[in-house]
């Protein structure tokens, strides 16, 4: 088993948007309605601005198999960058450490490169907190607070 772990290319689309619709329909937010159209559009954000935001898949036997992607956002008190996860998804199939591990490691790298005095990875899906929550943790994340949602309407 060989995962290796490379930039988002156009030619994903189509296997990302997959992977992002089942992440959506598994997720807290299949309330409301997916948007191929949308996630296409990131893709083509994330590859045409390169210095605010990024994507790294996730590949074995060239089929993707996960996505990290992040951007850049400054602190709201001092004119510093932090890094935040947009999402992170493994097949489920292939969860465990492996591919998760090495694509928040390639998110940190690019953190690191573009100056940022930390990653902020989040649990916002709610799929598997506590098992991701530990794992984070044994990366040397720590846990700094929760979000609190409330939905208003539904959307579907």
């Amino acid at each position: 088993m060989t995962i290796k772990i490379r930039g988002l290319e156009e030619s994903d689309s189509d296997q990302i948007v997959e992977l992002a619709k089942s992440l959506h329909n598994k997720s807290y937010y299949n309330f409301l309605t997916f948007s191929e159209d949308k996630i296409r559009a990131l893709i083509k954000t994330t590859i045409a601005m390169p210095d605010g935001t990024i994507c790294y898949v996730a590949e074995e036997h060239g089929k993707i198999i996960g996505f990290i992607c992040g951007y850049l956002i400054m602190y709201a008190s001092t004119n510093d960058f932090f890094t935040q996860d947009l999402s992170l998804y493994v097949t489920p199939d292939r969860r465990g450490p492996v591919a998760a591990k090495r694509l928040i490691k390639y998110l940190e790298c690019w953190a690191e490169m573009k100056g940022c005095k930390e990653l902020a990875l989040s649990i916002t899906s709610d799929i598997n907190i506590k098992r991701t929550g530990k794992f984070y943790k044994l990366l040397g994340f720590s846990d700094v607070g929760r979000i609190y949602r409330k939905q208003l309407t539904k959307e579907k």
